[in-house]
């Protein structure tokens, strides 16, 4: 992640105008952060279908032996 996008802690003396631009800066960093675990929570469930598709046809296979 850019290093803009983690400054933005409030400083004392900060202007009104830079501690708004800090905020919106920390709320896109935010912004980010959660678009990326999202993108990885997306990934584990495509991987998670799969596992469940190879444990449904091991358990057909297991019953069709019974």
């Amino acid at each position: 992640m850019p290093g803009i996008y983690t400054s933005y802690k409030f400083e004392k003396g900060d202007s009104l105008e830079l501690q708004r631009r800090k905020l919106y800066l920390g709320i896109i960093s935010l912004g980010e952060d959660l678009y990326t675990f999202n993108a990885a929570v997306n990934e584990l469930r495509k991987e998670f279908a799969v596992l469940d598709e190879k444990y449904k046809a091991l358990k057909a296979e297991y019953k069709a032996r019974r």
